[in-house]
């Protein structure tokens, strides 16, 4: 609901101007107090007011509360920018004239008095005489219009680090659909086949895709498998990147002939599976079918298409499912896969079913609702009873209309966040973190004391993700969301009412920089010329940005040399501090190093620094420790060099979560406190990098480490295998990666009893290990192992694969004999009926993999949980 996300973000605006702890904002006591008395009682209203109906009514109420919100957070933050302005030259002031500071608060309180209120304070005084309008007809709202529908009213959202239910995409009722597909793609014929896979938007032609594509049995017939989803607006480019996997593609090849050129030579020689999701017209398949080569060797293309006269290829069409599959397709996600429906709600259960017409985006949307509704059959008969009405309409409307049931019945904080999902593009793969970040930019989360505002969000990503209303594209290694997107007719509805959301009008990026009340300024790539503080400036003259996100791409000279430890100097302004509310500051560019002034410690509503390289000043020195800036919203800190985590340091940023340092050769004659990085008790993933061929050994030692930690990645730290004692026993450490590991020690590695004991994921890449000792106790829990550039390693202990919750292992540029180690483990386990371990070999060359295939054949291994990457 609109109106909840405009008063909630009003809300958190006069927190913040109320109890910043730098700006002392000049405003009439008695009005912000009145104006929050008003938004106090509508939010209440609104919180505890349920109308599903639709009625002009109900909606001229929101409209009119929405219109009043959204007055009254321009007007306040209108008045807020120029108080800042007309007091930024006193600010600038305040670290050289440090005995100047009372006069200076005496000098800018005048000032803000010379700032004529009384417009402010007129206009201020009409909006809340319209809230107080609006308070009276809320308190004459019939109950009548009201509907209670039972589902938890949560006065707390859900714990963000409550197991998520990861269920796996569903095939139910699409069974033989899933045998005939696999049946085309592995027969006789052996020439190149294209399979146009048919049918309409949400049906589940991409389920049905994927499916096939990771199933065991295709990721072994195949050579080489790729997947890239094509959308409305596509580019041959980025479609070809996508096929080739963009992490191959240097910067030079960026043209149609040159990457076609690559991935026909690629093709040419395997046997090969291409999906091409989400194609809408045959133009597409045209421009870019000369690059898929017919080598006679069974290869096979899948194309996915609303489209029925699209005519590429063998035509494949889903049909709607029948009253049977639709029944169970709605058990299974409004109950779940163990429990069966109740039978007082049964007959509303099919009813509900039945009137999904055999579309499953329906059904399994309808059901994720119920899943998380009250089971009572008074809400599931009003349910039944509402989807009725929607039967009228048109079939293209159907479905969207049915979503739309879904997204009205959600609870009042999660709509703007589903609705923002709208903002992105079509099949944009959405970084989830970066999703939380700007959602907490926007105020429409509301606080509360036991969370922290990107708990609430990530709570309120899962919840939308239990209720099938957003996909998860990618798992991290802990278990959390790396990244998601929407269905597209998901993303429809978000557009459809986009107007109930105000920050999804406003496209991150494409306003003037003139625009004074800007909150949210996302950059894509931009060439610069010359790299100095002019390329930032205008930015940062946009005092109200929450979220500023640039990404620079220096134009270099074609004389220019760039050495690989040749970092570009790049100086933030000063002013950078009148961006007062600044939560989000993320610069990248290759080699750019950004130089922070002082000034950022006095910047107490940061929340996550990310950058590609900087350099961090010590914090300026205050007159008292009560009068010291606290960063205590500061949670990521990426990637400063040389860090020195000094105690004053610790102090200033107590709640940081993220910290990545790089440590270069001037680390080693200066004094970092490294030893202090255990203060920070509430660290959860950190990150260091050393300079390469350095003696870090010593330092490394040094290196404290807080109990709290769960995720750790050393780069050339020069530790050896005995060192890693300390670590091992960290009591939370669930991730460990340890990557190009310079050492002069024995390449053997037999770890301690009672280490590692929660560790789920263990990387090691380029490391001098040739003989690994280990049991299954020394890692008990352990799910993934990835082992990159281990040319010496004999073989992965046989006790690794008696780990009873290993799923995945997976080597690259490994040995032979490493590689092979790794297959018996899955074979074993596979005779012991563990068929959920997988494991991927990757060689540097097609040799290495024929190789490979002979050993396998002399072993007589014959799993079909092994995928050889080409």
């Amino acid at each position: 609901m609109a109106a909840y996300a405009a008063l909630v973000s009003l809300m958190n605006l006069m927190d913040q101007v109320q109890n910043h702890p730098l700006h002392s904002f000049s405003f009439d006591e008695k009005l912000i107090q009145s104006l929050l008395q008003n938004v106090s009682f509508l939010l209440d209203f609104i919180e505890n007011y349920t109308s599903h109906g639709g009625s002009n009514k109900a909606e001229d109420l929101e409209s009119q509360i929405i219109g009043a919100a959204h007055a009254a957070e321009d007007l306040i933050e209108s008045q807020l920018v120029d108080q800042i302005l007309a007091g930024s030259t006193v600010n600038q002031d305040r670290k050289s004239f440090k005995f100047l500071l009372d006069l200076q608060t005496s000098i800018k309180k005048k000032i803000m008095k010379a700032i004529n209120t009384k417009p402010f304070d007129k206009s201020l005084k009409k909006i809340i005489q319209k809230m107080d309008s609006i308070k009276k007809k809320v308190v004459k709202v019939e109950d009548g219009s009201r509907f209670k529908d039972e589902q938890p009213k949560y006065s707390v959202p859900a714990d963000s680090s409550r197991p998520l239910i990861t269920r796996k995409t569903t095939m139910m009722g699409f069974d033989e659909y899933l045998i005939q597909l696999m049946d085309v793609l592995t027969g006789q014929q052996c020439s190149r086949q294209i399979i146009s896979v048919v049918g309409m938007g949400g049906i589940g032609k991409t389920t049905l895709a994927t499916n096939v594509y990771e199933h065991p049995l295709i990721t072994e017939h195949f050579d080489f498998r790729a997947w890239a989803t094509i959308s409305q607006q596509y580019d041959v480019v980025q479609i070809l990147k996508q096929i080739l996997s963009s992490k191959e593609e240097s910067s030079s090849t960026t043209t149609v002939d040159q990457l076609g050129d690559k991935l026909y030579k690629k093709l040419l020689c395997n046997r090969y599976l291409i999906v091409l999701d989400d194609m809408w017209s045959s133009q597409v398949w045209d421009e870019i079918k000369i690059f898929f080569p017919d080598n006679g060797s069974r290869s096979r293309v899948v194309i996915t298409t609303r489209l029925s006269n699209l005519g590429c290829g063998f035509p494949f069409v889903i049909d709607l499912l029948d009253e049977d599959r639709s029944w169970k397709l709605f058990c299974q996600n409004a109950f779940g896969d163990d429990v069966d429906c109740p039978f007082e709600l049964e007959k509303f259960g099919k009813k509900i079913a039945r009137q999904c017409r055999g579309l499953p985006l329906s059904i399994v949307v309808i059901g994720g609702h119920l899943r998380k509704s009250s089971r009572t059959e008074d809400y599931w008969e009003f349910v039944a009873d509402n989807m009725n009405s929607i039967l009228t309409c048109a079939e293209d409307e159907q479905c969207l209309n049915i979503l739309y049931l879904s997204y009205s019945h959600l609870p009042v904080y999660l709509k703007p966040c589903f609705l923002y999902m709208g903002m992105f593009p079509e099949d944009e793969v959405i970084d989830a973190s970066t999703l939380v970040k700007l959602w907490v930019a926007e105020g429409f989360l509301k606080p509360n004391k036991e969370q922290s505002l990107e708990e609430i969000a990530e709570a309120h990503l899962k919840d939308l993700v239990e209720r099938n209303l957003v996909s998860v594209h990618r798992w991290s290694r802990n278990g959390n969301i790396k990244s998601c997107n929407i269905h597209d007719l998901l993303r429809e509805l978000c557009i459809r009412d986009a107007n109930l959301v105000r920050a999804v009008m406003c496209k991150p990026g494409l306003l003037p920089f003139h625009f004074k009340l800007l909150k949210i300024l996302k950059m894509g790539r931009e060439e610069v010329v010359r790299l100095d503080v002019d390329c930032l400036k205008a930015k940062f003259e946009q005092v109200n940005l929450r979220y500023l996100s640039r990404e620079l791409d220096w134009i270099m000279d074609i004389n220019d040399f760039m050495p690989r430890d040749l970092w570009l100097p790049l100086s933030l302004p000063s002013s950078i501090s009148k961006l007062w509310n600044l939560q989000t500051l993320n610069i990248n560019g290759y080699q750019i190093k950004i130089i922070a002034p002082s000034e950022i410690w006095e910047m107490p509503q940061l929340r996550h620094i990310e950058l590609e390289l900087v350099c961090l000043p010590d914090p300026p020195m205050s007159r008292s420790r009560d009068d010291a800036v606290v960063l205590s919203n500061l949670q990521t800190l990426s990637k400063v060099e040389n860090f020195k985590t000094s105690e004053e340091v610790c102090k200033r940023m107590p709640n940081i979560r993220k910290l990545v340092i790089r440590y270069n050769r001037e680390a080693i004659s200066s004094e970092c406190f490294q030893h202090n990085i255990g203060y920070f008790n509430k660290l959860d993933s950190l990150d260091c990098l050393f300079k390469w061929r350095q003696d870090w050994r010593d330092f490394a030692l040094s290196l404290s480490y807080p109990s709290s930690l769960r995720k750790l990645s050393l780069r050339n730290s020069g530790l050896l295998w005995g060192d890693l004692t300390t670590i091992g026993s960290l009591p939370n450490l669930q991730v460990l990666k340890l990557n190009d590991g310079y050492m002069v020690g024995e390449p053997k590695w037999t770890p301690d009893e009672g280490m590692f004991v929660r560790l789920k994921y263990l990387k090691i890449k380029y490391y001098e290990l040739v003989e690994w000792n280990a049991q299954s106790s020394h890692f008990p829990v352990l799910e993934s192992l990835v082992l990159v550039g281990l040319s010496k390693l004999s073989e992965i202990p046989s006790g690794i694969g008696e780990i009873p919750t290993l799923r995945y292992i997976y080597l690259k540029h490994c040995s032979m004999s490493a590689a092979i180690s790794a297959v018996r483990i899955a074979e074993e386990q596979e005779e012991y009926g563990n068929e959920e371990l997988r494991v991927e070999v990757e060689f540097g060359d097609q040799k290495e993999n024929e190789m490979f295939r002979e050993m396998m054949k002399e072993e007589g291994f014959t799993t079909s949980n092994l995928l050889l990457r080409s």
